[in-house]
């Protein structure tokens, strides 16, 4: 917990929290609460921000000083599970129906769907389900410009040299509809970034310079001094067509030319361990680092500075282009692997308009939610609730780059999961029936019907 600062006069925020505990058996029983947050928007009127509220809200916290009342030192670690009773939360509600409509217990198998009676069905901790069901709502809300600041952050959005286009993605974004032009060349694409160097709270030196990175420091809105972790993070966003590119690579301009670089993000967690001395198998301790760090986060208040606030909640698409990440490409080439026996005249990543998995009990859509790529994607939406309604990823295309031939990935964003008729299994169905079935749709026609663009979606048979 953050240290106890001098007194000051704070508004009561009407939150409650009832917890049961059963000190014998190693049972917390969360009975009912209402957030401080929450409570607080409700009575006051407005949304509170950060600062308003009590640094002891969370709802693991007041279990937690509850648990140690009743518990000696030597026997705290008797905790074997956690109850939460009579859930009226519809965004929990809606995590726990999604959850019972995607999950298979056991790969071959379908879905058990919602039941409400005891044993009911486990979700493992490691399975997307479990974590979305596990993911609380980010005390982010705002567009992060002030929070970023005081954070540690230098916003570099405006340098020049590099602009928010994709020239080289001409074909999607055609078929798509999306202006592929950057802000700069009257586009709608406009780049976000931000590094966590060279700030304005950097503490100065004796000469009233800003010291080199290796050797900043700044002072937090707790009035707690870091040390800054160079971590970086590049966002684009579309207002106009409803994108947001998660993870991209950036088009430098030289001498007139475009040239397509990398951009990585790097977490702070990542850049600490790598910038700071003796680190590297000394991770830095969560009190150590910007609480501003999730990558999902730092999408939101892009997101929002993007876009005016009636357009928040119509995000359409979120792209993640030009992948190198090792693990995202193993899953990536695993789908490719398991179209393969019904479609051999698939080797390799087609080109737009690639392959689409719709998200509905298929191991490879989820896999892609699940993967470094995906998993931000998944819980902007999820940690955004109250703000964004229950947005969906409902289904993700996989294409490659027709030039520089990068994996790509689309989530599509919908209000709700797609309608799941190809999984209906006639009533004998064959003992060699294949694994996959392909769905093509009608994407785009030109107008003299020459050229036409078609969306093929494989589906799962589990």
């Amino acid at each position: 917990m953050p240290p106890l600062t001098p007194a000051e006069t704070h508004q009561a925020t009407y939150a409650f929290a009832t917890i049961g505990i059963n000190a014998f058996a190693g049972h917390i029983f969360f009975v009912a609460r209402k957030s401080p947050g929450f409570a607080a928007k409700q009575h006051w009127g407005a949304d509170p921000s950060i600062d308003d509220l009590p640094a002891l809200r969370s709802q693991s916290h007041i279990a937690w000083g509850f648990w140690n009342r009743l518990h000696h030192p030597q026997n705290i670690q008797n905790l074997h599970a956690f109850w939460s009773l009579s859930i009226t939360n519809r965004d929990t509600d809606a995590l726990i129906n999604r959850a019972h409509l995607t999950y298979s217990p056991h790969e071959g198998t379908p879905s058990p769907g919602r039941t409400l009676l005891w044993p009911g069905v486990s979700f493992p901790i490691d399975s997307l389900e479990g974590q979305a069901i596990l993911v609380r709502q980010s005390d982010w809300d705002s567009p992060l410009v002030n929070e970023f600041k005081a954070w540690g952050y230098n916003d570099i959005s405006d340098t020049r040299d590099y602009v928010c286009s994709f020239h080289l993605l001409q074909d999607a974004f055609t078929a798509l509809e999306i202006d592929y032009r950057s802000k700069e060349e009257g586009g709608p694409n406009r780049r976000f970034a931000i590094e966590h160097q060279n700030g304005p709270t950097v503490v100065k030196d004796a000469q009233g310079k800003v010291p080199p990175p290796w050797k900043q420091c700044y002072i937090g809105p707790n009035n707690i001094q870091y040390q800054v972790t160079r971590a970086h993070a590049t966002i684009g966003v579309n207002s106009i067509n409803r994108v947001l590119y998660f993870s991209m690579s950036t088009n430098y301009m030289t001498q007139g030319q475009y040239q397509n670089i990398e951009v990585n993000r790097k977490a702070p967690a990542t850049a600490a361990r790598e910038y700071w001395p003796n680190r590297a198998n000394n991770p830095p301790r969560p009190d150590e680092l910007p609480r501003l760090s999730a990558s999902s986060d730092f999408a939101w208040g892009f997101w929002n500075q993007g876009n005016p606030a009636a357009n928040v909640k119509n995000i359409q698409k979120i792209l993640s282009l030009d992948i190198e990440n090792p693990e995202t490409l193993a899953i990536v080439d695993r789908a490719m692997g398991n179209i393969k026996p019904c479609h051999p005249d698939i080797t390799q990543v087609p080109a737009w308009p690639g392959i689409t998995f719709v998200v509905h009990g298929d191991n490879d859509a989820m896999a892609f939610l699940g993967s470094p790529n995906g998993v931000g994607a998944e819980f902007f939406l999820a940690q955004h609730k109250r703000a964004l309604g229950n947005k969906v990823v409902s289904k993700i295309t996989v294409w490659s780059n027709s030039i520089l031939e990068f994996a790509n990935l689309l989530f599509w964003v919908a209000d709700e999961l797609e309608p799941d008729h190809e999984h209906e299994e006639p009533e004998d169905p064959p003992k060699a029936a294949p694994r996959f079935v392909v769905k093509s749709t009608l994407v785009k026609r030109s107008g003299d019907d020459k050229r036409v663009v078609r969306e093929h979606v494989f589906r799962a048979r589990l």
